[in-house]
C-alpha cells in the first residue's frame, strides 16, 4: 500500500535535512503530520551520541519504562544446566552444612512427615512403583496437608501432626483394581485421605 503525503507516493525522493542526501520516504520515519525531517540512520546516529553522553549522568534510566516480567514457561528450563548451578553452588566451602542445616528444617515439618507416611503406604501396597506422589495423589504434599488441616476440629492444633492427630486412607488402597493407572490414581488420590485422632 502505498503512502500518499501532499500527493508524494511510496517511490518519490525527498532530501534529508541532517545528512542531505536524497532518499526514498520509506528511510524516514512516520509523524502525525507526514513524515520526519531527518532520515531513520541519522535519528539512530543522534540516539547513540545523546545515549554515549548522558549514561554516566545521575538519573539516567531512572524514566524507563518497567519490563513486562516474562511469564514462566516450563519449556524453557534446562535440567543440565540447573544441575550444572546446583553441583557449583554444592561445592563451595561451607555451603554442605547450609545444605544439611535446611533440610533438617524441612524433615521436621508437619507436611514432610505426612508425605513419608503416605509413601511409605504406597511402597507397601505398590512395591517398585515409579510414579510420584504428586502424580497419584493429585496434589503436592503442602496442598495434602491444608487440605487435611482444613477438616479438622475447632481446638486441634495442625502443627500438632503425629502427637494429637495423624492421616489415613478412607477406603483401603487395596480394595481398587490397582492393575491399571485409573484405579491406582483414585486409590491413592487425596480425597480419599482423612485425618484421625491419635488417642
Amino acid at each position: 500500500m502505498d503512502w500518499d503525503f501532499e500527493g508524494k507516493s511510496k517511490t518519490s525522493v525527498i532530501m534529508c535535512r541532517g545528512c542531505g542526501r536524497d532518499l526514498s520516504l520509506i528511510e524516514f520515519h512516520k509523524m502525525k503530520d507526514g513524515l520526519n525531517n531527518h532520515c531513520k540512520d541519522c535519528i539512530n546516529a543522534q540516539q547513540r551520541r545523546w545515549r554515549a553522553a548522558n549514561k554516566l549522568k545521575p538519573g539516567y534510566g531512572l524514566n524507563k519504562k518497567p519490563q513486562k516480567k516474562i511469564p514462566y514457561n516450563p519449556n524453557d528450563y534446562d535440567p543440565v544446566k540447573s544441575r550444572i548451578r546446583n553441583r557449583t553452588w554444592r561445592n563451595k566451602e561451607g555451603n554442605d552444612q547450609r545444605i544439611k542445616e535446611v533440610w533438617r528444617k524441612i524433615e521436621q515439618q508437619p507436611w514432610r512427615r505426612m508425605s513419608r507416611k503416605i509413601l511409605r503406604v504406597i511402597e507397601e501396597v505398590l512395591p517398585g512403583e515409579r510414579e510420584t506422589l504428586t502424580f497419584l495423589c493429585g496434589a503436592r504434599p503442602k496442598q495434602i496437608y491444608n487440605y487435611l488441616v482444613s477438616n479438622l476440629p475447632c481446638g486441634i492444633s495442625p502443627k500438632d501432626y503425629d502427637k494429637t492427630w495423624s492421616c489415613k486412607f478412607l477406603k483401603d488402597p487395596k480394595t481398587f483394581d490397582l492393575d491399571y493407572e485409573k484405579g491406582r490414581r483414585e486409590a491413592f488420590h487425596y480425597t480419599n485421605i482423612v485425618p484421625f485422632f491419635i488417642i
